[in-house]
């Protein structure tokens, strides 16, 4: 019996398939902004017509994430003055307190401050919402306002400040393609069971914890 030759790969399939990995690159920075940077790389696998399990397995090649890195970097570059920008905004939003937002009005009543009053806390407010009702006219004309105020997410740019800080680490166990599946590690100063080392907790899936002594 003889033994099948393997052919090798056209010049022009592995120009097609680099183009193919290019396209899903740029996809991938569209869609992650409507679907999220998980759900972006599965949307895009969608758009190029390619399963789930290859869409990550794209992900991970290298002129793709040769592409992400370098538009990301040249987009960061053009809207922002420095990566303290980015630290700076997060920690607006992550250190954000609602007593920012709020003063007492004549009658010692309590009422939002005006946007000017807020200063850069005011950067941590996502949208505003004004319901006005008037009843009545002249001099018995009485003006009520409602203002509901929506802000952004404290608790993801927290996450992202403590993986700067190396205070948590995030990463994906083999075989995965959801972050839900994702190993967290959180580093804790010592609380007198560690005997004056910092504690390691893991969470991992199915919901779980692990604790153990680091020594670092």
């Amino acid at each position: 019996m003889k033994t099948p030759v393997k052919r090798k790969r056209s010049v022009e399939s592995l120009e097609r398939k680099e183009a193919r990995l290019k396209a899903f690159a740029n996809a991938y920075l569209v869609l992650m902004i409507k679907y999220g940077p998980e759900h972006g790389v599965t949307e895009a696998g969608k758009l190029m017509g390619v399963t789930k399990a290859a869409a990550y397995n794209w992900f991970k090649e290298p002129i793709v994430k040769e592409i992400i890195k370098t538009k990301v970097e040249k987009a960061l570059l053009k809207y922002l003055k420095s990566p303290d920008d980015v630290l700076s905004e997060a920690a607006c939003i992550a250190f954000s307190d609602v007593g920012n937002y709020f003063e007492k009005d004549v009658n010692g009543l309590l009422k939002i401050k005006d946007l000017d009053k807020m200063g850069d806390n005011r950067r941590a407010i996502k949208s505003f919402k004004c319901d006005r009702q008037t009843r009545g006219e002249g001099e018995d004309k009485v003006v009520t306002e409602h203002i509901e105020c929506e802000m952004w997410n404290k608790v993801d740019c927290l996450k992202a400040l403590m993986m700067y800080h190396k205070l948590i680490n995030a990463k994906q166990n083999e075989g995965a393609n959801s972050l839900e599946e994702a190993q967290v590690h959180i580093y804790l100063p010592d609380n007198g069971y560690g005997g004056g080392d910092p504690i390691k907790m893991s969470f991992g899936q199915p919901k779980q914890i692990e604790c153990e002594v680091v020594n670092d």
